[in-house]
């Protein structure tokens, strides 16, 4: 049994995670090019073994490999990749520099930092870039988010990915009393804004999160 330090405390949240719903976009051109990503919308074991199996394949061949996720719903966490191998030149690298893009719509997950589009990384990081190691798993993100783009940086690079999938991270209360009229628009409104708070419950209570109808 562990011993607890009196200063300990237990994460009060729950962890649950979900598997893509939709690829909007990728990449595809003669310096980049994603095959197989359909397996990313498959409920599959993360668990990365030696010999990989079915690996979705992203090639950057002198231009990133993207890929654009949609996960349904509006969640707060961040994202888990799973990955084999980054192969160049034949050989296995030890990781390979991605970029991850976190938004609460498609346009946000593809914007840049500035711009005509004020993105930004205000109070939680949307936008960053990282190293994955091969034959591991990497997990990233703490804001609010339902689509995620994701860019393989790393140049003249292969990588055999697993499973990219949400970390869905939330208080698991239930909805303290409920709202139903005649008109199902406002009823599709009050169960907006209740989800809204819910997301909005971590920590503390954050001002941010927002449920788009």
């Amino acid at each position: 049994m562990v011993n607890h330090r009196n200063n300990s405390l237990k994460e009060p949240r729950l962890r649950e995670y979900v598997i893509p719903s939709k690829i909007i976009w990728k990449s595809e051109n003669d310096s980049s090019k994603i095959e197989n990503e359909h397996l990313l919308l498959e409920t599959r074991d993360s668990q990365v073994l030696i010999n990989p199996g079915e690996p979705v394949l992203l090639f950057n061949e002198g231009k990133p490999a993207s890929i654009l996720l949609d996960f349904g719903v509006e969640l707060h966490g961040g994202i888990q990749l799973s990955i084999w191998n980054c192969v160049r030149d034949n050989k296995i690298i030890k990781t390979a520099k991605m970029r991850i893009r976190f938004g609460e719509s498609a346009m946000e997950a593809m914007s840049e930092i500035g711009g005509e589009t004020n993105a930004t990384n205000d109070h939680a990081m949307r936008d960053q870039i990282l190293n994955v190691s091969f034959m591991g798993t990497t997990e990233v993100g703490n804001t609010g988010f339902r689509f995620v783009r994701i860019d393989l940086l790393e140049e003249h690079c292969m990588m055999q990915v697993n499973t990219i999938r949400a970390i869905f991270v939330h208080r698991g209360i239930e909805y303290k009393g409920a709202f139903k009229c005649s008109d199902p628009l406002i009823n599709e409104i009050w169960h907006t804004g209740a989800y809204t708070v819910y997301l909005n419950m971590q920590d503390y209570l954050w001002d941010g999160i927002k449920e788009i109808a």
